[in-house]
């Protein structure tokens, strides 16, 4: 039988706070990750893109997540892919999230965070997500 590889790994800017829930015995904490691609058209001028994800990070990975980070923090996301579907203003949805399986990576620099407060700035158009 084939190899099967679900994997996935992000690196950007968290757009809001994390957001912990409780149900039963079980803690779960979201992230909104945002990064964005940029690139250089043949006219010479600049265009860009942002992308947002949700990670989803349980136990011991959600905990510290929710101590440790705050919106802006520039941080490393590593996990599986989960595709879930739900009803939204009865419209059927689907979306994807990532299911943290390694502790979320801080990647700005101690200096960076005591400098600008909470972190560095998330991208443009974090606002409107």
């Amino acid at each position: 039988m084939a190899t099967q590889l679900n994997r996935a790994e992000i690196i950007g800017y968290l757009g809001a706070d994390p957001e912990t829930r409780t149900f039963g015995d079980s803690t779960v904490t979201r992230l909104r990750v945002a990064t964005t691609r940029k690139w250089k058209n043949k006219d010479g001028s600049k265009g860009e893109e942002t992308d947002w994800h949700s990670v989803a990070c349980w136990g011991q990975i959600g905990t510290n997540a929710a101590k440790y980070l705050s919106k802006g923090r520039y941080v490393r996301c590593i996990g599986r892919m989960r595709m879930s579907e739900y009803e939204k203003e009865g419209t059927k949805m689907r979306g994807f999230e990532i299911i943290a399986t390694e502790p979320i990576g801080f990647l700005d620099s101690s200096k960076d965070r005591d400098s600008a407060g909470a972190g560095q700035e998330p991208p443009p158009g974090w606002e409107d997500r």
